[in-house]
């Protein structure tokens, strides 16, 4: 299951709720797992307070996912996401996979699919819960083909969302904030919250 939504629209809280069924699996935002947490960034937590690095829970599911892709996977892995999702750019490279899809292409979706089968055998859980949020990527994971996708299109009203980015949070890396992040203005996030949710439609 993908939520997907602009920031700020109470995807953690879905995240977190849905979480609580008993075959439900939810791991917060994946798309970010492989860039700071398997690279050891200290700066950026589990929700249980360890490194990535270092949880548990983390550990055994890189376990799972370097036995089969090796230590340069995790490498290979962001580039692939950089060229895929990682920005809106991407777009039109993203629709052209939809016609004919590139050997590279292939091996994200790969490699995409193998993760999320990496956390359900180590969770126990038949359902993953991505809250990644950006529609990129959730129209890439529906065109892999190796994995069956529900999307949840998350809506907060735009006054809401416009509000929340007017707060600007000072880095605390013991309550999940890992970078200071600066308020955004109206002008920014309006046009920002109409384009996200279009590209979701």
């Amino acid at each position: 299951v993908y939520i997907m939504a602009v920031g700020h629209s109470g995807s953690t809280f879905l995240d977190v709720a849905r979480g609580n069924h008993p075959e439900i699996e939810s791991v917060g935002e994946i798309s970010q797992l492989h860039r700071p947490g398997w690279s050891g960034d200290p700066d950026r937590r589990c929700a249980c307070g360890e490194r990535h690095a270092e949880c548990a829970y983390w550990s055994g599911v890189r376990e799972r996912w370097v036995a089969d892709y090796g230590e340069s996977g995790v490498r290979e892995y962001v580039a692939l996401q950089r060229r895929f999702e990682f920005s809106k750019r991407r777009w039109p490279r993203l629709l052209a996979e939809s016609l004919a899809h590139t050997r590279a292409f292939e091996r994200y979706a790969e490699m995409s699919a193998r993760l999320f089968a990496c956390i359900a055998d180590h969770s126990g859980k038949p359902i993953v819960l991505d809250s990644s949020k950006a529609p990129i990527r959730a129209y890439a994971l529906l065109r892999s083909g190796g994995l069956d996708v529900t999307i949840v299109h998350l809506i907060r009203d735009g006054r809401g969302v416009v509000w929340a980015h007017s707060k600007p949070r000072r880095k605390d890396v013991d309550a999940g904030v890992p970078e200071d992040r600066e308020r955004s203005p109206a002008w920014r996030q309006s046009p920002d919250w109409v384009r996200t949710n279009l590209e979701g439609e």
